[in-house]
């Protein structure tokens, strides 16, 4: 791997209209004027996956059961991945990835036209959830480079109203919802700590401190995971996994029994009580093979045993909320949108076609 080349993943995030794609175009075009040691690319996540492809792939899996939405997703980052490993001459890192997918990322991600010792990979999407942010800033750490995320603060109005100007506008529902769910980058979690929140000020003046950003993140790439604690931190999740399945479980059944006590008191008959409890039980089968196979997996700060222990007991705690969440979302929409659900790291529930209700 070639040390004299530096790269920084600067993941852009926020609503529909706040602005990220056009401070994307901005920045590059910036950055060949002012900073002819950088090469800029942009990875926008419209272009690669068109509005057409999306609508198909939101509502369909593919053989095993997993959301062709998130799958293609999850692509995209492979690509990445590969092409960061390009730009270092880390031929032996890259790894497979989808043919169409690639063709698609080929055709929407320019490739460095000056030679230059530092990259800089503007991921333009909505990314809402933090575990969307997080594949990436796991990418940052495999080859040890810089990560910086900028969100975009803007009012639901400004974008709805924005998006009315769009030829293709997105759904006015999905642009509420995703407001309403978005997860804000915050210095306090390590790995946000080079983060910055962009109000609708002056471009050219966002520009600038975005470029400052980036030169912070470049100066303290990220570290890996020290060898040394490796095994004991693999001990430890593993039997941590045992206890927040547990949990999990018990939580579970917590909100079932709440849901039909519910029913009961609304005067649901014999045969409504049993149907639904059914899906209810079906949805909770679902969402606990997940987390055992590891197709959901759980946000690494959950991921301890202060974390864990007696989480079913106390509502207001991270797992008992985050489980709450996936089984409501599961509950109302059985294999759920992505586009409204995607939680940390993977989509809860979609890979589980048994919950379809």
């Amino acid at each position: 791997m070639s040390r004299s080349h530096r790269v920084c993943i600067l993941v852009l995030n926020g609503l529909p209209g706040s602005g990220k794609t056009t401070h994307a175009r901005a920045l590059i075009e910036t950055c060949e004027l002012r900073m002819p040691e950088w090469n800029c690319v942009g990875v926008c996540y419209d272009e690669i996956l068109p509005k057409d492809v999306e609508k198909d792939l939101v509502t369909n899996c593919n053989s095993k059961g997993i959301s062709k939405w998130k799958e293609y997703r999850q692509n995209i980052v492979l690509c990445v991945d590969n092409y960061i490993a390009s730009f270092l001459g880390s031929a032996e890192t890259r790894v497979p990835v989808d043919h169409i997918v690639t063709v698609q990322f080929n055709k929407s991600v320019a490739y460095p036209t000056k030679s230059a010792e530092i990259l800089v990979i503007i991921i333009d999407d909505n990314m809402y959830f933090k575990g969307m942010r997080y594949e990436y800033f796991q990418l940052a750490r495999k080859y040890q480079v810089a990560f910086a995320e900028v969100h975009f603060d803007c009012n639901v109005d400004v974008a709805l109203s924005r998006n009315k100007e769009r030829v293709e506008p997105v759904s006015s529902e999905v642009i509420i919802g995703m407001s309403a769910k978005f997860e804000l980058p915050t210095k306090a979690e390590a790995w946000e700590k080079y983060s910055v929140t962009l109000g609708q000020g002056a471009l050219k003046g966002n520009v600038s401190q975005i470029i400052e950003l980036i030169q912070q993140a470049l100066a303290d790439p990220v570290k890996p995971i020290p060898e040394e604690n490796l095994e004991e931190k693999v001990a430890s999740r593993t039997v941590c996994s045992t206890s927040v399945i547990h949990q999990a479980d018990q939580i579970l059944r917590k909100l079932i029994a709440e849901k039909m006590s519910i029913l009961r008191d609304s005067g649901a008959n014999k045969a409504e009580l049993k149907d639904h409890g059914g899906k209810l039980n079906t949805a909770r089968s679902c969402i606990l093979s997940d987390m055992k196979h590891g197709s959901l997996r759980i946000p690494v700060e959950m991921e301890t045993s202060t974390a864990v222990a007696d989480a079913s007991k106390d509502r207001n705690s991270h797992l008992f909320v985050f489980i709450e969440r996936i089984f409501t979302e599961k509950e109302s929409g059985g294999v759920t949108k992505p586009t409204f659900t995607e939680a940390l790291h993977e989509t809860p529930g979609a890979e589980c076609s048994t919950a379809q209700t």
